[in-house]
């Protein structure tokens, strides 16, 4: 969800008016796609959505994942709709490679009449490369961890293109706790684009999950994805609340909200999303 949030951000630019209509029936087409490809022999899917703080376990060795969604995000300034997508790849074992996009985003000014075409901005979001370690099993008291290094590039059109290279390092820590709950979060740093100039922000995550029957998960948590001084927008802080559940061991569908935690937050975001494994 966090990259329907950045897009949030740098919303103005380039304007050209797109068509709902058809992007929903081409996600429509590609979700039904995957689905009547065969099931991976191996795993059970893991993913790093809905919530903020991302999962610890990477994808097995050799398989591939594809994590992608429609988001909206409200605001009182502007409407921002995304296709944020994440795909993972286990080209080592406990060691993977990311690519990780809002993909296609539209913004509309809040308060246009649906006729102001001249109003919205459509394209390419900014791509980010990284990979993950898993670290460490969760053993007692020791979590299971993993670390983060992504870099988001430039790559993106219009409105939506970010300012230079943004690296960042995250830290996650997971606990596995008896009845079907689950405790994680996450602290990182990311070197960000302003207006005017670049600065360092902070990260910081904490979600609490529990299991629904055998295959659903519930969680809510707080989500910071930028911890910055008021110079540069203040914190960027959220409420999420959301629900996953295993189509079947290999697929996964998701949805989850998030309301304001802090100032410089937006009104509402809203998300649904679908997930798929193929092992080896």
């Amino acid at each position: 969800m966090f990259e329907v949030e950045s897009s949030l951000n740098s919303a103005s630019g380039a304007r050209m008016s797109p068509s709902l209509s058809i992007r929903s029936l081409i996600a429509t087409g590609f979700v039904l796609a995957l689905w009547i490809f065969p099931q991976g022999a191996q795993g059970q899917i893991a993913t790093d959505r809905p919530d903020f703080v991302e999962s610890s376990l990477t994808v097995p060795h050799r398989a591939w994942q594809l994590e992608t969604s429609l988001g909206w995000v409200d605001d009182e300034a502007v409407n921002v709709f995304a296709t944020p997508t994440l795909v993972r790849w286990g080209f080592l074992p406990n060691l993977e490679a990311r690519l990780e996009t809002g993909l296609l985003n539209w913004s509309r000014p809040e308060g246009s009449s649906p006729g102001a075409e001249a109003d919205d901005d459509f394209g390419l979001a900014d791509v980010a490369l990284g990979v993950k370690w898993h670290a460490a099993d969760n053993r007692g008291l020791v979590p299971s961890t993993a670390l983060l290094l992504h870099v988001a590039l430039p790559t993106g059109t219009g409105a939506f293109r970010g300012d230079g290279a943004r690296p960042s390092l995250r830290a996650v820590g997971e606990w596995s706790l008896p009845h079907g709950i689950g405790i994680g979060s996450m602290v990182g740093a990311v070197y960000e684009s302003g207006s005017e100039e670049r600065f360092w922000a902070g990260i910081f995550g904490a979600v609490v999950g529990v299991a629904v029957a055998e295959r659903g998960r519930a969680f809510a948590e707080i989500a910071l994805p930028l911890m910055a001084g008021d110079e540069h927008g203040g914190n960027l802080g959220l409420w999420d609340f959301g629900f996953s559940w295993l189509l079947r061991n290999d697929m996964q569908v998701d949805a989850a909200f998030s309301l304001p935690a802090t100032d410089a937050a937006p009104d509402l975001v809203f998300g649904v999303g679908f997930s798929k494994l193929w092992a080896p």
